[in-house]
């Protein structure tokens, strides 16, 4: 701080002698304000041209052979300053001030473009000769020739030309610093703070030459002590900085190259933790794709291009009944042995042909015999370069599945029986009833009729109504083995075959489930009327189409949910549901919804329907158990 406020004053002192200087000779003033910006910038360009080999700073050796130019002008801005004599034909103000016009315009000029080199490696012959250029071409036009616009007339003062042409350069100036604003954070803090100091001093030294009248006035004066603060200013940034901290200036560009560097190698670094971190996450992720082979419930297992098993789930090995010593290393067919090897319908044979996954029924012949039910589906296996050299395949046993629907198939027909029964026994029973009732009177009022013969017929009549009894009673008041069950375990334990049935319709599944009270229930019925209500709407769904089944408990009650995407129940038919024998297929008997309605009211369920044109749900809701 100390220092600061000393060259400060030093600063002062030599501004205030200069200004007494100038009272009696001024051109000696004015001679030292020019020989010191002469002199910083010399400096300048002896220290941006001779470190360049070194630094690389490319913005110093921009600013050095720029300022070489800018002294070039500024020493004939001198030599031709009014009174000098150098010059005998230039005895006016006028060609000095022409001369401080091009001098302070290519200064701007080098300071707006100087940020561009922070970065940027300079092309320093392009540079060379285009100031060279520049300069020869100025020097002739105001040495030999008229051409340049007139910038000061002597007893009259400044020129429009002249006062425009300072408010351009003060207007460059002001786009240089916030040029360097942006570059700050390269160029260091401290040249940052000098190089802005000496552009605003600058242009309050253009504007103190914008209001003069003679080029011995006090704001001329005014303006070259601006512009001596100016370069005292850059002298502190460039020089004196660069003497004392280079690596602040003068080797910037190194010390950022070197930031650059170690940035680079901690980014390197990271990047290979990363890897590290990476390759345990790639070894992890193998060791769970090998746990989850080993645990998958469904059978898997991976065969070569040329049908070997090469490895095989436990799972696997469970349903041929045999250990993985004798499995691997032998032929897939030899294994398996499934109608479908050794065919176009071989999994590995339809990957190999350029399929990306395969899915077929099949039914597998184990060695002991029996014969299981399943779905398998393929995909292939890449090695490094993308080529197919094997398959993974999965196993799906749906055996019990296959035993299950059949069951339900039986429960049908009998149910089936049920509802023909209904359908048929009241027709039947009025008329037998009429027939009984005149039989009894013929037995009372016609005693000649004999009796016995009587007798039989109102027994067979009564048999026959006892035998239709018995076939409603199998349909509505049927006996049912209710449990205590969650519906949930019914509907996972039925999507696999509800599934199997969809791809028939191409179609898709959705299940749905939330945690449902207990309901008292019949397995088998529940399971009948579930498998009805999902056959009811993948036939209604146009291909393709996705069933959804869900779950929710409300009041109290375990509600199952059917949606399809139809096109909805017409009002005719939606007023006749429910009713047996009717339906709008063409090969249907219509039983049935009436059979899902039958199981419903035995489990004191309700069956409601909402149906628009872009699907239909049905809600089935069963009483808890607890408050059944």
């Amino acid at each position: 701080m100390v220092v600061k406020l000393r060259n400060s004053l030093i600063l002062f002192i030599a501004i205030l002698f200069l200004y007494f200087t100038s009272q009696s000779n001024y051109l000696l003033s004015h001679t030292f304000f020019e020989v010191f910006s002469i002199v910083v910038a010399t400096f300048i360009t002896i220290l941006g041209i001779k470190t360049y080999r070194y630094s690389q700073n490319n913005l110093l050796f921009f600013l050095g052979m720029a300022y070489l130019f800018i002294v070039i002008i500024d020493f004939f801005h001198l030599l031709t300053y009014k009174g000098m004599g150098v010059f005998p034909q230039f005895s006016g103000g006028d060609k000095a001030t022409q001369f401080w016009v091009i001098g302070r315009m290519m200064e701007a000029l080098t300071l707006v473009l100087a940020p561009t080199f922070v970065q940027r490696k300079l092309n320093w012959k392009q540079t060379a000769a285009a100031y060279s250029a520049g300069t020869l071409i100025i020097l002739y036009i105001l040495l030999q020739t008229n051409l340049f616009p007139a910038c000061f007339i002597d007893g009259q003062g400044l020129t429009l030309f002249k006062i425009t042409c300072e408010y351009l350069i003060c207007l460059i100036l002001i786009i240089a610093g916030l040029r360097f604003r942006k570059q700050k954070t390269l160029i260091g803090k401290n040249l940052y703070k000098f190089l802005l100091g000496s552009i605003l001093f600058t242009i309050l030294s253009e504007i103190s030459f914008t209001v003069y009248v003679d080029v011995y006035g006090v704001m001329n004066f005014v303006g070259h002590a601006f512009k001596l603060v100016s370069y005292t200013l850059i002298y502190k940034g460039l020089i004196d900085l660069g003497i004392k901290h280079p690596y602040e200036t003068i080797f910037f560009q190194l010390t950022n190259s070197l930031k650059e560097i170690a940035d680079k190698n901690d980014e390197l670094q990271r990047e290979i933790e990363i890897g590290i971190n990476h390759e345990k996450t790639i070894q992890q992720a193998y060791r769970e794709i090998d746990q989850t082979f080993e645990a998958a419930a469904d059978g898997m297992c991976l065969i070569d291009k040329n049908f070997n098993l090469l490895r095989i789930n436990e799972s696997f090995c469970s349903l041929l009944s045999m250990p993985k010593e004798k499995i691997l290393g032998k032929k897939c067919y030899e294994v398996f042995r499934s109608p479908k090897c050794h065919t176009p319908g071989c999994g590995l044979i339809n990957i190999l042909d350029g399929n990306t996954r395969y899915e077929y029924t099949v039914e597998h012949e184990w060695q002991d015999g029996e014969t299981t039910y399943g779905i398998v589906t393929t995909a292939p296996v890449y090695d490094s370069k993308g080529e197919v050299i094997g398959i993974v395949e999965n196993f799906k046993d749906l055996t019990q599945n296959r035993r299950m629907e059949r069951e339900l198939q039986r429960l049908e027909k009998i149910n089936m029986v049920g509802e023909i029964a209904v359908g048929l026994g009241h027709e039947i029973r009025n008329p037998l009833t009429t027939v009984r009732g005149f039989t009894q009177m013929l037995k009372k009022n016609y005693p000649q009729i004999s009796p016995d013969y009587l007798d039989v017929m109102l027994d067979e009549i009564d048999r026959a109504n006892m035998v239709i009894s018995e076939f409603i009673l199998l349909s509505q008041d049927k006996a049912v083995d209710k449990i205590r069950q969650n519906i949930n375990d019914l509907v996972l334990n039925m999507e696999q075959i509800i599934a199997t049935e969809a791809k028939l319709y191409d179609h898709v599944v959705r299940i749905n489930l939330t945690p449902v009270p207990e309901v008292l229930l019949d397995p088998g019925e529940i399971r009948q009327l579930i498998m009805h209500l999902a056959r009811n709407g993948l036939e209604a769904m146009p291909k393709p189409g996705t069933l959804s089944i869900a779950t929710y408990q409300e009041n109290g009650h375990a509600v199952l949910t059917v949606s399809d995407q139809g096109l909805g129940i017409p009002s005719a038919v939606l007023r006749k549901i429910g009713t047996p024998f009717q339906s709008t297929k063409d090969f249907s008997l219509g039983l049935g919804l009436p059979v899902s309605y039958a199981i419903a009211q035995r489990h004191n369920g309700t069956i409601n329907i909402d149906t628009k044109t872009t699907g239909t749900r049905i809600f089935v809701a069963f009483p808890s158990a607890d408050s059944a």
